[in-house]
C-alpha cells in the first residue's frame, strides 16, 4: 500500500521537481528583467540625445548673437541627432549584439516550454493518486472478508499503468529541468554580455559622431583663460 505524504497526499509530489521548478521560476524572472533593461536603455540613450538636442536648439534660440557660439551650438544639436540615428541604427544591426540577445531569449523559452509538462506531470500524479487509493481500498474490502472481485484486479491493473505512465513523464521532466538549469550560467552571461556590449556600441557612437563638437569646444576651451574674466571689473 501506498501511504501518505508529507503534503497529506497518497502519492505526494515530487520534491526534487518542485525544488528545480522554483529555481528556474527565479532564474526566468531575473533573466527576464535584465533583458528588459537591455531593451529600455535602447530607449533611454535614444531620450538622452532627444533632450541634449532640443535643450541646445533652445539654448541657441535665445543666443542673441549670430556668431560662432551660435555655430557651435547648432552643430551640437545636429551631432545629437545623428548619434541617435547611428545608435539605433547600429543596435538594431549589429550582428554579434543581437546574436547574443536572442540566444537569452531563446533560453527565456526553453524555461517557458516546461509549464505545459509540469501540468502533464500534475494531471498523471493525481491519475495515479486516484487508482492507488480506489485500489487501496478494494483492498481493504477484501482484508475485511470480501471476495477478491475482477473489480480490484482491473484497478490493480490501471494502478500499475498509470504508475508507470507518471514515473516516465516525471522522469523526462526532471531531465529537461536539469539540462535547462545547467545552462543557466552561460545565459546569465550571454545577457549582461548584450547589455555591456549595448554600452560600448553608445560609447563608440558618441567617439564617431560626436567628434565635431568635441573638437569644437576643444578648441574654444585653449582660447579662453581664466585672465580674460579677470579683466573683467564687476560692480558690487
Amino acid at each position: 500500500k501506498a501511504g501518505k505524504g508529507k503534503d497529506d497526499s497518497t502519492v505526494p509530489k515530487d520534491a526534487v521537481l518542485e525544488d528545480q521548478a522554483a529555481k528556474l521560476e527565479e532564474i526566468y524572472v531575473s533573466l527576464k528583467t535584465t533583458t528588459e533593461t537591455i531593451k529600455k536603455t535602447e530607449k533611454n540613450w535614444s531620450m538622452i540625445f532627444d533632450a541634449e538636442a532640443k535643450s541646445m536648439e533652445q539654448a541657441q534660440a535665445k543666443y542673441p548673437e549670430d556668431d560662432d557660439v551660435k555655430a557651435g551650438a547648432k552643430l551640437f544639436a545636429s551631432c545629437c541627432e545623428e548619434m541617435k540615428k547611428q545608435y539605433l541604427k547600429t543596435a538594431h544591426t549589429h550582428q554579434e549584439y543581437n546574436t547574443v540577445l536572442k540566444n537569452v531569449d531563446k533560453y527565456l523559452e526553453q524555461i517557458k516550454a516546461l509549464q505545459p509538462d509540469y501540468k502533464q506531470v500534475e494531471t498523471d500524479r493525481v491519475d495515479y493518486e486516484m487508482y492507488v487509493e480506489k485500489a487501496d481500498g478494494l483492498e481493504e474490502a477484501i482484508e475485511k472478508g470480501k471476495n477478491k472481485s475482477e473489480k480490484f484486479d482491473r484497478n490493480v491493473a490501471k494502478r500499475d499503468a498509470a504508475k508507470e505512465k507518471y514515473e516516465t513523464k516525471l522522469a523526462e521532466v526532471k531531465a529537461k529541468q536539469a539540462g535547462v538549469y545547467k545552462m543557466r550560467v552561460a545565459a546569465f552571461k550571454a545577457a549582461f554580455t548584450a547589455y555591456f556590449y549595448l554600452q560600448a556600441l553608445m560609447a563608440d557612437t558618441m567617439d564617431g559622431k560626436g567628434e565635431p563638437i568635441y573638437h569644437w569646444a576643444e578648441e574654444h576651451a585653449n582660447q579662453i583663460s581664466d585672465t580674460s574674466f579677470q579683466r573683467l571689473k564687476l560692480d558690487a
